[in-house]
């Protein structure tokens, strides 16, 4: 139901995150940013999500945030960067 959340979650986990020492960085301009000559560590960054919708018209929000977040925990329990949806609640 929410295929978009997945795209995200991709997008995230693939992108590679360079990690720079601060020492070493040129602090003269902004034009210098990126021009560090030695080598970034490189990152990857994972997440998980949980996912649900108001079961009930009128839900109060604080249920529908209550059931995302076990959601999300069970996502984590489950071996993290992953979504966990609640099909049930579609």
């Amino acid at each position: 139901m929410f295929p978009f959340i997945e795209d995200v979650r991709k997008s995230i986990a693939d992108y590679e995150f360079k990690i720079r020492d601060k020492n070493e960085r040129k602090k003269s301009s902004e034009d210098n940013r990126g021009n560090v000559n030695t080598s970034p560590e490189i990152v990857h960054v994972t997440m998980s999500f949980g996912a649900t919708n108001p079961a009930i018209q009128h839900e109060a929000f604080g249920k529908v945030i209550k059931r995302a977040d076990a959601l999300l925990y069970k996502a984590k329990e489950d071996g993290r960067n992953k979504v966990v949806v609640e099909e049930s609640s579609f």
